[in-house]
């Protein structure tokens, strides 16, 4: 627990007016780890649904959580690198398959962790050996070099995310400081709003959004876009 009265010390925002704001949490599991010279480190998020960390997500503002989470951890462990950040589900996997070896497959992918992590094969290696790896997809080719995966960026990618996500987390406190609610909703190319499950959809007569004038789509980028590392060949 961050940024609690009885946890550590929360994650400061510095606003435009000048003012701080404090944001607070709760991580559900933070790894350390030696690797060489180095000391990393990574935050998971245990997720009973379906969560799977999208670039288009962070890049609009609707997915924050994990970047500000790494961030905060690195403010509480200090001299510690970057190692990644995940989501890790939780809920027992419903799959079709032809036999049980097929079933058992299907099901240990969709419980693999999902996020981003450091494109450094020792590191890659600490979290998963396994051959082939268990808990991670195969970021490693056969000469153990690691592939060229959207999902594995380098240190100096990981902290321009990080930024990212403070900015945007910053953005969206001074809009509601200011007392911005201009209706302007975030779509889905499904059509589906993140407004979705909002308490106040009558309100917004939620039923007009596909003729909204100041509606918001998800942009269409890359963690390798995000991180500035530009589009890798047969990323994943």
């Amino acid at each position: 627990r961050f940024g609690f009265e009885e946890g550590t010390p929360g994650l400061p925002l510095r606003l435009n007016s000048g003012e701080t704001l404090t944001l607070r949490g709760t991580i559900d599991r933070v790894d350390t780890a030696v690797v060489r010279e180095g000391s990393y480190l990574r935050v998971v998020d245990y997720k009973t649904g379906n969560a799977v960390l999208s670039a288009p997500d962070l890049a609009a503002g609707a997915q924050l959580q994990l970047l500000l989470y790494l961030k905060a951890a690195l403010n509480l462990f200090h001299g510690h690198l970057a190692g990644g950040a995940f989501y890790q589900p939780l809920a027992d996997p419903v799959v079709r398959a032809q036999n049980e070896q097929e079933a058992r497959k299907k099901a240990q992918t969709q419980l693999r962790l999902n996020g981003v992590m450091l494109s450094d094969p020792a590191v890659i290696r600490l979290m998963d050996s396994g051959e082939p790896p268990v808990s991670l997809p195969g970021y490693l080719n056969k000469s153990g070099e690691a592939k060229d995966s959207d999902r594995l960026v380098s240190q100096a990618g990981i902290e321009r995310l990080m930024a990212l996500a403070e900015k945007k987390a910053k953005s969206l406190a001074e809009d509601i400081y200011s007392g911005a609610i201009t209706r302007s909703p975030l779509v889905r190319a499904s059509g589906r709003a993140e407004c979705a499950f909002c308490e106040y959809q009558g309100v917004c007569r939620q039923d007009q959004l596909s003729r909204e004038k100041l509606i918001r789509r998800f942009p269409k980028v890359s963690f390798s876009d995000l991180s500035g590392e530009g589009a890798k060949p047969g990323a994943e």
